[in-house]
């Protein structure tokens, strides 16, 4: 890419409560060639290649996927790269808030060296000799300028660094995400207008410094902080890719990754590697993000609760999903958030559901780990797989089970609600709600094998059929499965989850015969009047008793 050219790195559309904000910088160097190519960068000059040098030492330089890559080993000389000049071409603040963003990683890799790359910006007021290695050599401290510690082999950082004030400094670094600076520094009195990069000190030097670009602008156009990172680019695009976000591309625990309107049909989002972030947002109707490719994505957060939400539309996560921290998922009314890869809650870890979440892929709780549908009906794909001490929290909601194309998975499922019934306080690992109503409301099932699904829902004892509601229907289920000693489930009368049909399951469904339906249930029949429920009951008793005799 060619310097001295307007790159838009971001025009960040509005948050609720919040302005909207536009970043512009107008010259920048991106790694896709060396710098010292004439034909590709003829502003920047390669000030002294100490490719080998009396010591033996070499240095190698090479360009691939639009990184350079600076390697030096066993040098006393240095690499130096250099914009200078007048306006249009060099660092050349010119009032506050002038900033300079630039994306590195390094890695010492020779024993015992010392390596240290720096970083230089210049005005014709004041000058900022900046630091980059393990270690730092004083005398190229300028003085006041300081020295910026790079913490080595953990990936690529962003830095930007910002002037308060041009004229008498100082310039203030913000790393990554940070919205307070990492550092200040006063500078010392400058001499001229520059950009400076490379390894430019002296010393037997082992290490490599990967830039992936230097971008800045010659006019207070930017704000200080960073501003959320918000996909910038209406085209597919990949997630690593620095100029498809606004600010920096959020890949690191309690990163923030918001994917709102800038498309304006469904696009891809894509990673090869794993990437992480704290929060994730979505918001747009125009057209659905995917998130895909070979990598993975981890919510993780330092402290608190991750998030993921879906303010707007129809929108999917298809990458393989890890919950490392408790997490958050909220979906607007009308909106649908689909996750289609395996997923994973960690241990100890809650991710509570709210709204419409569809899982089309299996589903791991590991040890001591809940999922909770915190409202709405979230959707699973075949049987979860719970750890020791695991659960799912259905509160007051359900949960639709698609097996399409697997084995049917309802004797797990029972298996997993058995558990979770735990003698009736329905807090036991497995399947369980934790808005139970003593003998009167827990979590039914039913399998529907034509359709290859299974309904597990919270209701009252004694709703057989899952309608929200004890009627007659329900008990003629109860009157067929009277008697069953195993393998009776909730469809049959089962309700206290002990394989059989009796008294017991008969006294679940009496207490809470033409109870008032619980909202939002689609009667399947009709619900006696109170005035006559105690006759239908009567009646029912006195056929019950024909039956009780042979299921003792």
């Amino acid at each position: 890419m060619k310097i001295n050219r307007i790159v838009l790195v971001a025009a960040m559309t509005a948050m609720a409560g919040s302005s909207a904000r536009a970043q512009t910088f107008t010259h920048g160097y991106e790694g896709d060639a060396l710098p010292d190519d004439p034909s590709t960068n003829p502003q920047w000059t390669n000030v002294l290649d100490s490719s080998t040098d009396g010591s033996g030492g070499t240095t190698t330089k090479s360009v691939s996927n639009g990184i350079l890559t600076i390697n030096t080993q066993a040098v006393t000389d240095y690499v130096d790269y250099r914009i200078s000049g007048g306006p249009g071409s060099a660092w050349n603040a010119t009032g506050a808030g002038t900033t300079l963003e630039m994306r590195l990683k390094t890695d010492f890799n020779a024993p015992g060296a010392d390596w240290a790359g720096a970083f230089v910006l210049a005005t014709q007021n004041r000058g900022w000799v900046l630091g980059i290695g393990a270690s730092f050599i004083s005398s190229f401290d300028g003085g006041g300028g300081g020295d910026l510690r790079v913490t080595t082999n953990d990936g690529f950082h962003i830095f930007r660094f910002v002037v308060a004030d041009e004229t008498n400094g100082p310039l203030s670094v913000y790393v990554d995400n940070a919205t307070t600076p990492a550092h200040t520094w006063p500078g010392v009195p400058g001499s001229s207008n520059r950009v400076d990069f490379g390894d430019i000190t002296a010393g037997n030097e082992g290490g490599q410094i990967q830039w992936d670009y230097l971008r800045w602008t010659n006019q207070a156009a930017l704000i200080p902080v960073p501003v959320e990172p918000t996909w910038a680019v209406d085209q597919a695009g990949d997630w690593n890719k620095p100029l498809n976000w606004g600010g920096s591309v959020p890949n690191a625990v309690d990163a923030v990754a918001n994917l709102y309107g800038t498309i304006t049909s469904s696009r891809t989002v894509y990673s090869d590697s794993a990437i992480t972030v704290g929060t994730l947002r979505f918001d747009n109707t125009a057209g659905s993000y995917q998130i895909t490719g070979n990598g993975s994505l981890t919510i993780a957060v330092s402290s608190g609760v991750g998030s993921i939400s879906v303010l707007s539309g129809a929108h999917k996560i298809n990458l393989p999903l890890i919950f490392a921290s408790n997490t958050n998922i909220a979906v607007a009314n009308g909106a649908t958030l689909t996750i289609g890869n395996p997923t994973t809650i960690n241990a100890g870890k809650t991710v509570t559901s709210n709204g419409n979440v569809l899982i089309q892929a299996p589903l791991s709780i590991q040890a001591g780990g809940t999922l909770v549908i915190g409202s709405g009906a979230a959707s699973l794909f075949g049987a979860p797989s719970l750890d020791t001490g695991a659960s799912i929290d259905v509160k007051t909601n359900a949960i639709s089970i698609d097996y399409s194309g697997q084995a049917d998975p309802s004797e797990t499922i029972r298996s997993q609600l058995a558990s979770g019934f735990n003698g009736g306080a329905w807090n036991g690992a497995g399947i369980n709600t934790s808005s139970s109503i003593a003998n009167q409301t827990g979590v039914g099932w039913k399998d529907s094998p034509a359709s290859k699904s299974i309904t597990v829902k919270y209701t009252y004892y004694g709703d057989a059929d899952l309608d929200g509601a004890v009627s007659s229907v329900d008990f003629n289920a109860l009157v067929s499965g009277y008697g069953k000693t195993s393998g009776a489930n909730w469809a049959d009368g089962d309700f206290d989850y002990d394989g059989k049909v009796t008294t017991k399951d008969f006294n679940y469904l009496a207490g809470n015969f033409g109870a008032t339906p619980i909202a939002g249930a689609e009667l399947g029949s009709v619900v006696p009047e109170p005035a006559s429920t105690s006759l239908l009951l009567g009646g029912l008793l006195l056929l019950a008793k024909r039956r009780l005799r042979t299921a003792r």
